[in-house]
């Protein structure tokens, strides 16, 4: 499956609550390059190809790495995003804990994690961890990598530095 299915999906579950307050603040930072070459696979000629932050109601971190790629430059001129392996880090903030439970209906596969937030769970289908935390937010670490990575142990470690982040 594609990665902007999985996107979609994340954020189609977060929409589906109906009670997802909108941030005054950005509820995600940048995770520095550095950082991201120690937790994800890059090859010894892979860049990082885009890092950036948005939105309102859902806040996006995409992060794509990769070979240099010739098309990139024109993908990124049109709108576009360049080709590559993806790490996407959502978050919005629902407005009740329970929010989460209609997070999750949208899973099949939901496996419990321990130790991060109030409630997480994995996805092995959507290579997704869901996060609820003590303050309410909701957040989402979906991986887009080869078979050989561990997806999880990545998002795991993700979630760690995203949930350490004032």
């Amino acid at each position: 499956m594609k990665p902007s299915f999985f996107l979609a999906s994340a954020i189609c579950a977060l929409l589906l609550t109906g009670t997802i307050a909108p941030a005054d603040e950005p509820l995600l930072l940048l995770i520095p390059k550095d950082q991201l070459r120690t937790i994800l696979e890059f090859a010894p000629d892979d860049g990082l190809k885009m890092a950036a932050c948005d939105g309102n109601r859902t806040f996006t971190c995409t992060y794509i790495w990769g070979a240099p790629d010739a098309d990139d430059a024109l993908r990124i001129e049109l709108g576009a995003k360049p080709d590559g392996k993806r790490l996407y880090v959502i978050a919005a903030r629902a407005a009740r804990a329970s929010d989460f439970d209609r997070v999750l209906a949208v899973y099949k596969d939901a496996v419990p994690v321990a130790d991060l937030g109030v409630q997480a769970v994995w996805s092995e289908m959507r290579g997704q961890l869901s996060i609820l935390t003590a303050d309410n937010k909701v957040i989402h670490v979906n991986t887009d990598m080869t078979q050989s990575d561990d997806q999880k142990t990545a998002a795991i470690t993700i979630a760690n530095l995203v949930l350490a982040t004032p």
